[in-house]
């Protein structure tokens, strides 16, 4: 082959190469598109991110002259895209073999107020109680093991507990950290939200003290102020809950009866208290958090070995679809646990179209998807629930005021009251005071976690119900 011929052929293979450089992506980006017009394979729901996708709009002259109605079908286009769920995991892994991250963010980090100092705390003042929330001007809102190990209840009092603790530096996915391959949210404290939700839970017990009714208040820390090292919290701009749990509970008033659990929680961090994918905590955080109640209301908590075990792996939570699916996470899922009372296991409740359900205390969730196990505790967040015991006929009666955190603490209640209520208060739209009353309740039982009282929404709605 003489040089011009050889010339001629790298020519001719030369434009081969550059017409299948722009060929081929050409038809991968066609095929794309016609995949995404195929609607039957649009989804319009999202189980990782647990929210309804963007629908298709409705046309209108105006939308349409103005531009918008275009852009609400490219905002629908790009949001339920088939396989939207599998390609963002997808990229998440393509991302995680770049090398090792030390801070990435997803989202906005901010700061939280500062906590007052506590010497010059005073609790709320409940002479005059409102019927609604006062209006604020702040806004807010070891290597993970996939079965839960067993918890170390029968330990003598002398005999230290293994120290948790994360010292180890991780990533940052905005208000998501990683760190040993487990997620935590940070926390904000927010003084405005503070401060009402303490005028709530004392507004509630001065109304209902005349009916002989005792209010308790549960606060539940998050995993970041159980398990990780102060220093990293600070260095993350993660308020001090232990602090924020005192601030708040000597704001109320004497009548109300504070369970703070977090000294507990921390003293036991090296179990299974929290879920390394999902923002909350275990059964078994739950169940620490019933032996400091107990302890408040003087009655002898049951063990856990008193319960029948219930076991759910394969679970991949909020932290798992708030990370991007972040690969960490999805190498090392949870496993549930639950424990069944004794009394009974059926309870009903009232979901959001008014019509009641029969349905289980604890439910078999084996065959849920991944990222919906936690609803196996009470039903989910459901807006009234009943659940009555017939072992039990001394007439004891209490109700839960709850977001989810509760759903994991119900249940240890059971084998304690005849009657158990629940409301959750981010649905509820009844009276409280007329349900205590109507029921015979002796027991109100506010459960709220750290993050929950970040919110002025949040807390308005608790402050609403809780003065009903």
């Amino acid at each position: 082959m003489n040089k011009k011929e050889f010339l001629r052929k790298r020519k001719e293979v030369r434009k081969k190469y550059m017409a299948l450089k722009i060929v081929v992506p050409l038809c991968c980006l066609l095929l794309m598109g016609v995949i995404g017009l195929l609607i039957p394979l649009r989804p319009k729901v999202s189980s990782v991110e647990k929210r309804n996708l963007t629908k298709f709009p409705e046309f209108s002259v105006s939308d349409f002259l103005d531009g918008t109605y275009t852009t609400n079908i490219g905002l629908w286009y790009a949001d339920t895209f088939p396989m939207r769920d599998q390609m963002i995991a997808g990229n998440e892994f393509v991302t995680s073999c770049y090398g090792l991250k030390q801070q990435q963010i997803y989202g906005d980090m901010k700061k939280g107020d500062a906590i007052p100092d506590l010497d010059s705390v005073e609790s709320v003042s409940t002479d005059t109680p409102q019927t609604d929330a006062p209006q604020t001007d702040a806004v807010s809102e070891t290597e993970p093991q996939t079965t839960a190990p067993e918890p170390e209840t029968k330990q003598k009092e002398t005999e230290p507990l293994k120290d948790g603790t994360i010292h180890e530096e991780g990533e940052t996915f905005g208000t998501v950290y990683v760190a040993d391959n487990r997620a935590f949210s940070v926390y904000y404290f927010n003084q405005t939200a503070a401060d009402t939700y303490a005028q709530a839970i004392s507004s509630c017990s001065a109304i209902l003290k005349e009916q002989g009714v005792t209010v308790y208040d549960i606060l539940a820390p998050t995993s970041i102020g159980v398990n990780l090292d102060d220093a990293i919290q600070e260095e993350l701009y993660s308020s001090n809950q232990g602090q924020a749990f005192e601030y708040i509970g000597k704001k109320m008033t004497d009548g109300v009866q504070f369970v703070n659990p977090y000294e507990t929680l921390r003293a036991h961090n090296s179990e299974y208290l929290y879920f390394g994918t999902d923002h909350h905590w275990t059964a078994l955080g739950a169940y620490y958090a019933y032996t400091e109640f107990a302890e408040k209301k003087g009655i002898t908590p049951h063990s856990l070995d008193y319960f029948e075990k219930k076991e759910f792996p394969g679970f991949l939570g909020t932290f798992y679809a708030s990370s991007n699916q972040a690969e960490e996470l999805a190498s090392n899922p949870d496993t549930v646990v639950a424990y069944v009372p004794k009394g009974t296991n059926d309870m009903t409740y009232t979901s959001y179209d008014g019509l009641e359900y029969q349905w289980n205390i604890i439910s078999d969730a084996t065959e849920y998807d991944e990222n919906s196990k936690y609803m196996c505790f009470i039903g989910g967040d459901q807006p009234y629930e009943e659940i009555h015991n017939p072992t039990i006929t001394d007439g004891s009666a209490c109700v839960v005021i709850k977001e989810s955190y509760g759903n994991a603490f119900v249940p240890f209640l059971v084998d304690h009251y005849q009657d158990v209520y629940v409301v959750d208060y981010r649905y509820y739209t009844g009276s409280l005071s007329y349900l205590v009353i109507s029921k015979g309740i002796q027991d109100v039982i506010f459960l709220n976690n750290a993050e929950a009282l970040s919110s002025d929404d949040v807390v308005s709605k608790i402050y609403n119900v809780a003065v009903s």
